[in-house]
């Protein structure tokens, strides 16, 4: 998709630096992956700990030793 966006040029700069993009295209699209992903790492994360009926560490042993699966 083609835009045009006004992006100050210190910023810019500086995204190429940390980044090692050597242009201005995939310094943007590096930043752009690594936004969504820790997006979706940050909705994950808020998830951990909320599985109110998961199967104990106990319930597995049994489950193991009777072969009821």
């Amino acid at each position: 998709m083609r835009i045009t966006i006004d992006i100050p040029d210190g910023d810019l700069e500086e995204l190429m630096e940390s980044t090692k993009a050597k242009t201005k295209h995939e310094a943007i699209v590096h930043a752009l992956r690594h936004f969504n992903k820790s997006q979706k790492l940050r909705k994950i994360s808020e998830m951990l700990g909320t599985f109110e009926d998961f199967m104990t560490q106990n319930d597995l042993n049994e489950m193991r030793e009777t072969k009821s699966w």
